[in-house]
């Protein structure tokens, strides 16, 4: 979409405004949040919920590999593109890391704004140093697993509406968020790659279970 005008011109056609969208034969369309809601859509049954605390403990994971990755990242190329959409790795952290902030929002209030999370890319441009994106995502990441490690097997299941993509659980809620965080991960990786750098002791995929990982890498 954000290389294809025409494709972006028939999203605007319909009178979409953002995505994954899917739009059946008969005119139906669902902008997807999480799988389960296509799933749901589509009249399929369900897939096995994965155990919270789990499901906790890997995106945990993936957040420090993440904070990881930033030791290795010279202050230089803070702001160099990556082939994500253009985000520079400022954007790519606060992407990554405000989500989980506003996960601790969708767990105190039942409610996830992607307005807001969208919001939170603003600042991004304020941080001029690594040693920056560090504190802020260490400093989201232990606000996010201590409220995570509070919620109750019956909360997994409260109600969580959004303002653009349906209403969810707090399951899929945070199923989305782990696949977010480790599919800009391996992105990460790549980016390293790109400038020279090879990640020290990389997360394997095998190590982000049970998160469901992309398969394709953009």
């Amino acid at each position: 979409m954000h290389n294809n005008p025409a494709a972006q011109a028939e999203l605007d056609a319909l009178g979409l405004e953002v995505l994954p969208v899917v739009i059946l034969p008969d005119g139906r369309s669902l902008v997807v949040g999480h799988v389960a809601q296509l799933r749901e859509f589509l009249g399929m049954p369900p897939e096995e919920a994965k155990p919270w605390h789990e499901l906790v403990d890997a995106a945990e994971r993936v957040l420090m590999a993440f904070e990881s990755l930033l030791t290795q990242l010279p202050d230089a190329h803070i702001t160099d593109p990556t082939p994500n959409r253009g985000r520079d790795m400022r954007n790519m952290t606060v992407n990554i890391f405000s989500l989980m902030e506003e996960l601790i929002v969708t767990m105190d209030t039942g409610h996830f704004s992607y307005q807001a999370h969208k919001d939170h890319g603003k600042k991004s441009v304020d941080y001029t140093k690594v040693s920056q994106l560090q504190t802020y995502a260490k400093d989201a990441r232990e606000r996010w697993a201590a409220r995570a490690r509070q919620v109750t097997a019956d909360e997994t299941e409260a109600l969580v509406t959004t303002d653009r993509k349906g209403d969810l659980t707090q399951d899929p809620a945070l199923d989305a968020g782990a696949r977010h965080a480790a599919g800009h991960l391996l992105q990460a990786y790549q980016f390293l790659r790109n400038l020279g750098i090879e990640p020290a002791e990389p997360m394997t995929r095998e190590e982000m279970k049970p998160i469901q990982v992309q398969e394709s890498l953009y």
